[in-house]
């Protein structure tokens, strides 16, 4: 009944504005671009391309925009069309950014380390540029203003062929859909934008780890301290970071089902989809099949004491001290440290510190050889250790390697620290 309530009772307005709407309403912020959209992607192609379906009244994806009362205050939020946005705006201005110069000077991207100790490949694959239109707004401006601020900025250059004309802009127009949720309370429109976006992420084009998560928890700024803890945002491999919500999600599922089966099965190389799928479980609140609640991992209490302790267990045990060059130290070291402190509930004997990393490494080294050495019987029936090859160092990735180093992280952690 309750998912037949929020059918019926929230809201969707179709409409459409010209060009110079959009372009007004950017410039007076009565559209907010939230922090988890994504920097600017589209390239002078992509532009282009916009510009000229545009110009020839072929069809355009709508934009879409969420009504959000924020403490009494209604804004709209700009939950899909940032691109487009900001390809008419630039086009307007007459200035787009210099690609070749963002790379090289000022391009910063920070990735998650994945299991394969490389950043993620769509990283490498698109051209993110550190910026989007919210730099531009920092006060009142017109497009005159803008113009003249951006011929003066090393990183932008004049756009190659006429700007848009005052007559195009009034008499071009591009539809929209606005979003109203039928409840006015914080937890209600993050659970309801929370599926709104997990909707055009799966229906359109695949987002990077970062860009797609955030938004599933971005009004609930109390859930943010959980899924990506600033303590744990430490670079790692150049611009890398360990990634928080991985862990959490593994051993959510662990811990629900206690089994000595693979891990994740079902979702192979698309990890990324499981550990959105935990976001979206714990944001949503309720039971779910597949993970712990929240409330059950809290006892109907918050996250904020456990992820406090743990971040001290981590000062005092010295980790990001170390240097690493694998996935492999990391995940011996984090699971079995995550599993007992946040999930457990208990305490790091820190006597036992230099044993427990001497045996991490030793444990690591082993799965790092190429020569892996297993029990055999010859045929007189004598124990014998027969070498043969090792894949976990060059497949890390597979979940039955995953699933090696979750159980052998917690087995050193319950052996050295017991109960």
């Amino acid at each position: 009944m309750k998912n037949k309530e929020m059918i019926v009772n929230n809201k969707v307005f179709y409409g459409e504005y010209s060009l110079q709407h959009w372009i007004d309403l950017i410039l007076k912020r009565n559209v907010i671009l939230p922090d988890y959209q994504r920097n600017f992607v589209w390239t002078e192609e992509k532009r282009n391309k916009l510009i000229k379906s545009l110009k020839n009244q072929e069809f355009i994806p709508p934009v879409i925009i969420g009504s959000f009362n924020n403490q009494g205050i209604k804004e709209n939020i700009l939950i899909d069309g940032q691109q487009r946005l900001t390809s008419i705006l630039l086009s307007s201005i007459g200035y787009f950014p210099d690609r070749e110069k963002y790379k090289k000077e000022k391009r910063k991207v920070i990735a998650f380390i994945d299991e394969s100790d490389n950043v993620e490949n769509s990283i490498l694959d698109e051209d993110v540029i550190d910026w989007s239109f919210s730099e531009l707004l920092e006060e009142k401006n017109t497009i005159n203003s803008l113009r003249k601020k951006l011929e003066s900025k090393d990183f932008f250059k004049k756009i190659d062929g006429p700007i848009l004309s005052e007559e195009f802009l009034k008499n071009t127009y591009l539809g929209f859909s606005y979003l109203v949720p039928y409840n006015n309370k914080k937890d209600y429109q993050q659970k309801y934008y929370s599926s709104v976006f997990r909707n055009i992420n799966i229906q359109g084009e695949k987002l990077l780890a970062q860009e797609s998560r955030a938004p599933l928890y971005y009004l609930d700024s109390k859930k943010k301290t959980f899924f990506d803890p600033e303590f744990f945002s430490k670079n790692l491999f150049g611009n890398t970071k360990l990634d928080f919500v991985r862990y959490l999600a593994i051993l959510s599922f662990y811990e629900k089902h206690k089994t000595d089966d693979i891990l994740c099965r079902g979702y192979g190389n698309k990890l990324e989809d499981f550990y959105e799928h935990y976001i979206y479980s714990i944001v949503q609140g309720g039971e779910s099949k597949e993970f712990i609640s929240y409330s059950e991992l809290f006892n109907n209490g918050s996250h904020e004491k456990i992820i406090s302790k743990l971040e001290k267990v981590v000062s005092e045990l010295k980790i990001f001290d170390q240097k690493y060059d694998s996935i492999i130290d990391l995940d011996l070291i984090f699971f079995g440290l995550i599993y007992r402190i946040v999930f457990e509930k208990k305490n790091i004997d820190y006597s036992k510190s230099t044993e427990l990393f001497n045996l991490i490494t030793e444990t690591s080294q082993l799965y790092k050889n190429p020569i892996e050495h297993i029990p055999a019987m010859d045929s007189s029936g004598k124990i014998d250790y027969l070498p043969i090859n090792n894949y976990h160092y060059k497949n890390p990735s597979a979940l039955k390697y995953i699933t090696k180093r979750v159980k052998k992280s917690l087995e050193i952690y319950s052996k050295l620290m017991g109960d």
